[in-house]
């Protein structure tokens, strides 16, 4: 699943309707450590995972092997960093009684997402094609840090990593690029 495609239509929607961009998570997601993997670091490690045999690595064969970008963040930092991607006031953690999930936010926003398409000649698509709301309220409900660890493929070999502020801040330019989201 890709979180940030649907966090910047969120932060589309909220250009649009002229409102801040809120934090829909919990404290433990805005304040928690986490990590992440960019996509193309997965197909990197995919693609070394499925030749480390013929480069005589058979230690690492049929083995399973965690991916992630091999820094850690949390998503106080990066919140500000999309805010800035869409020209948006934001928000963070403003408690629990205030918390509203993305399902619930952005419930009927599809006429308002086909305008944002129609007025920046994106590509077109539906708000359901672009944006997994249930995805995201999952992944900033959790109330404890999420970190992994790459010690296992480093040991086999596999040294690659990311920045993840920066991975976060192409990916969203990649979107813009392609013309996904404005």
């Amino acid at each position: 699943m890709n979180a940030v495609c649907s966090l910047c239509v969120y932060a589309a929607i909220c250009r649009k309707e002229r409102r801040e961009l809120r934090w829909p998570g919990s404290l433990g997601a805005w304040e928690g450590f986490s990590n992440a993997s960019d996509a193309d670091l997965v197909a990197e490690q995919q693609i070394w995972a499925a030749v480390a045999d013929a480069d005589g690595d058979a230690a690492a064969k049929n083995e399973a092997f965690n991916c992630s970008n091999g820094d850690i963040y949390k998503w106080k930092q990066l919140w500000p960093v999309l805010a800035g991607k869409f020209g948006v006031e934001w928000a963070g953690y403003e408690g629990e009684e205030r918390r509203v999930g993305l399902t619930a936010a952005m419930a009927g926003k599809e006429a308002v997402w086909a305008e944002i398409v129609a007025e920046e000649k994106l590509v077109a698509t539906e708000l359901g094609e672009v944006a997994n709301w249930w995805f995201v309220d999952a992944l900033f409900m959790d109330k404890w840090e999420f970190i992994d660890t790459m010690n296992k493929s480093k040991e086999h070999g596999f040294l690659g990593f990311r920045n993840t502020v920066r991975s976060f801040e192409a990916w969203i330019d990649k979107m813009k690029l392609y013309r996904i989201v404005p």
